[in-house]
């Protein structure tokens, strides 16, 4: 299914071998979080995605597991930033600019939104009411 949705909004796509189970229970586990059914899938057909130009734009789970344990540990960020505890980020622009699942009382809901996050400005803004929603606001635009 998904493989399917992302070949149709990225002709450039690559995908990976399906995640090993084990490494998404660590990111649970690590973060006392269980993450969505929608982002559990798409991690069970292929373990992260790149597209347009190889962005990641859903991130392999050792990438998901260091990017946010960095953006929840590290002092030098805790300094420039707010708290990230409020976001599950899994994928990004090539911009810098990083997407990822809202936390809400400790939990993702099923049903969750997912913001972008603006490493300019630290902004966070509502982006996607959903995984296939943020894969088809992600295509690119021509200007």
């Amino acid at each position: 299914m998904w493989r399917n949705l992302v070949s149709e909004l990225f002709e450039d796509a690559e995908f990976s071998d399906p995640a090993d189970p084990r490494d998404v229970e660590q990111i649970e586990a690590a973060f006392a979080l269980t993450l969505p059914g929608e982002l559990k899938s798409l991690l069970g057909e292929s373990d992260g995605i790149l597209a347009h130009y190889g962005t990641a734009i859903v991130w392999p789970t050792d990438e998901m597991l260091d990017q946010n344990r960095l953006f929840r540990e590290s002092a030098d960020l805790a300094e420039l930033y707010m708290p990230f505890d409020g976001l599950l980020f899994f994928g990004a622009e090539g911009d810098g600019s990083q997407f990822g699942y809202r936390v809400l009382d400790g939990r993702i809901r099923e049903t969750s939104w997912i913001f972008k996050w603006d490493h300019e400005s630290d902004n966070r803004e509502w982006f996607a009411g959903g995984l296939a929603d943020y894969l088809k606001r992600s295509v690119p635009t021509e200007n």
